[in-house]
């Protein structure tokens, strides 16, 4: 078995109503005067409400934005700064979930945002005072509230980029599936394909263990049942366990990133504004036929946990068995696995194509790819 480390500083409090605990952990924390990060929408909403009437002379920032930019997120700081606030409250998707890390980040020095990115040569580290944060998901997609990383947009290039360190792992995840009850089919669809891709690609990473395997195998056996039960008025027993998903996966993600459909993905984000789950997730099965050589016993494992009758009875591959499961998932939830709606031009994917090739997560990909390679797979989705 090879060497690996795990690392989880997050107190995670799961359960409907556990919202409520809000107040009670920011106490455990010292924090009296939080910033509460949230958008415009939710802000305004029955949670949004019940979450800030908890704290007396709380400060309401709701100016977050989808892909939050360089600029967004030093606004954010400069507004926490400003009112002397102490600890943070995000309640919402991942983009909160990311501005909030950001914020912390900034939220004991004079820097921008720019300097601690992954991207940038600088990458400067993180001083030892950041902002405690109490995370609170909106949504069953991005796991952020488990995970070390925030996702920044540079505005000008159109890069996503990322900040990576233990110091920005949020102190508390109150996850209570409740908030997602009503979230519409497309947001549903989307961050649920979010966290089949990142439980996929956490197996296929070069980087992957066999602790992190074990909860990213639940995590997918959990999407392909639950996610398409979501889209039925009333299920909120697959609303509860989408969230389940969404954080064992989540925690799978911070360990061993992602590989090329996040670097893919993020590029499509940032050009042409498609949903970041709906990006990843239609590049699964193409990537999968690619990497099939090298995650052979890997993907074995997993369909033989998926499907246990699949040892005695496979007439396919390991891989074709997953990529059969996903085009059924993709068929129950009525998607095609392209992005033709998008109109996604030729000249994009020239761009896109420099981008995802220095990608970060393309690097952890078990094959090498080229260049042409990654213009192709486009292609095929365009």
């Amino acid at each position: 078995m090879k060497e690996f480390n795990f690392y989880l500083p997050v107190k995670i409090l799961f359960g409907e109503g556990i919202r409520n605990k809000v107040a009670q952990e920011a106490k455990v924390y010292g924090i009296k005067k939080p910033l509460i990060i949230t958008d415009s929408f939710l802000k305004e909403t029955e949670w949004g409400k019940l979450i800030t009437e908890q704290f007396y002379g709380a400060v309401v920032f709701d100016k977050v934005i989808p892909n939050p930019t360089i600029a967004s997120v030093n606004e954010c700081a400069d507004y926490f700064k400003k009112n002397n606030c102490d600890g943070i409250v995000a309640f919402g998707g991942g983009s909160t979930l990311d501005t909030a890390k950001a914020c912390a980040t900034l939220a004991y020095n004079n820097e921008s945002i720019a300097v601690f990115l992954d991207g940038n040569g600088e990458n400067k580290q993180i001083a030892s005072q950041y902002a405690p944060i109490i995370a609170i998901p909106s949504t069953s997609g991005t796991g952020s509230e488990v995970s070390q990383y925030a996702v920044i947009t540079d505005e000008k290039t159109k890069i996503k980029d990322s900040i990576t360190s233990a110091d920005i792992y949020p102190k508390v995840a109150l996850i209570d599936p409740e908030i997602t009850w009503d979230l519409p089919k497309a947001l549903t669809v989307s961050t649920g394909l979010d966290v089949l891709s990142h439980a996929i690609e956490s197996i296929t990473s070069t980087i992957d263990n066999p602790l992190t395997d074990i909860l990213a195998a639940e995590a997918i056996r959990i999407v392909l049942e639950w996610l398409p039960k979501c889209l039925q008025i009333g299920n909120n027993e697959a609303r509860a366990q989408m969230a389940y998903a969404s954080m064992l996966a989540g925690i799978a993600m911070s360990h061993c990133c992602g590989t090329l459909p996040h670097g893919m993905g993020c590029p499509l984000s940032g050009h042409c504004g498609v949903p970041h789950g709906l990006a990843v997730g239609v590049l699964q099965s193409r990537v999968l036929k690619m990497i099939e050589k090298q995650c052979d016993n890997h993907l074995k494992r997993l369909i033989n946990y998926l499907d246990r009758k699949y040892e005695s009875t496979n007439q396919i591959s390991a891989t074709d068995a997953l990529i059969y499961k996903i085009n059924n998932l993709f068929e129950e939830l009525g998607y095609d696995q392209n992005l033709k709606e998008f109109n996604i031009t030729d000249e994009q994917i020239k761009r896109m194509a420099e981008d995802a090739l220095i990608h970060g997560c393309t690097s952890l990909t078990p094959v090498k790819i080229s260049k042409d390679e990654i213009i192709k797979l486009y292609q095929e989705i365009q």
